[in-house]
């Protein structure tokens, strides 16, 4: 399997814990949300791996992500179990 969101599903499903992908379509969407947030995070960051001019493009690399973790901060907020 190479398709990171697909990953996350198929720990989730192999967790017997499916609830974890929501229990409502409301959640159920909620949390293709934050996989796709992650997605974006993930792909944004991971392009530096790979790029032998990393440092130059790390102020934009953080711009774009930026915005993605202070949309998780906001998610998670005073949450205990985050």
């Amino acid at each position: 399997m190479t398709e990171s969101s697909a990953i996350d599903r198929y720990i989730i499903a192999r967790s017997g814990n499916t609830e974890l992908l929501g229990k409502t379509p409301k959640d159920e969407a909620k949390v293709n949300e934050i996989l796709g947030v992650l997605d974006d995070v993930r792909t944004n960051v991971s392009k530096l791996f790979f790029d032998k001019e990393y440092q130059s493009k790390l102020k934009e690399t953080w711009e774009k992500v930026q915005p993605k973790l202070q949309y998780f901060e906001k998610f998670v907020g005073d949450k205990e179990w985050a």
